[in-house]
């Protein structure tokens, strides 16, 4: 049901001509998908190894402040 919905509302967007109409319907999709849409790059994984990132060996050890809580 979905495939068919998706492809019918596609088939729709791709037959208009108006631009301001275009313009409304890419709106309503960053809206949609939190701006998704707008070709934000994504970082990809691992992205900030190497030098100029550092972080400390014992970074996932629990705090001394929360001792009495374990």
């Amino acid at each position: 049901m979905i495939v068919e919905k998706k492809k019918q509302v596609l088939s729709a967007i791709e037959q208009v001509q108006d631009e301001a109409t275009i313009e409304k319907i890419a709106a309503m999709v960053d809206a949609i998908l939190g701006k998704f849409s707008a070709g934000k790059p994504i970082s990809p994984p691992g992205f900030a190894a190497g030098a100029g990132f550092w972080m400390a060996d014992d970074f996932d050890e629990p705090l001394a402040d929360f001792k009495e809580y374990e």
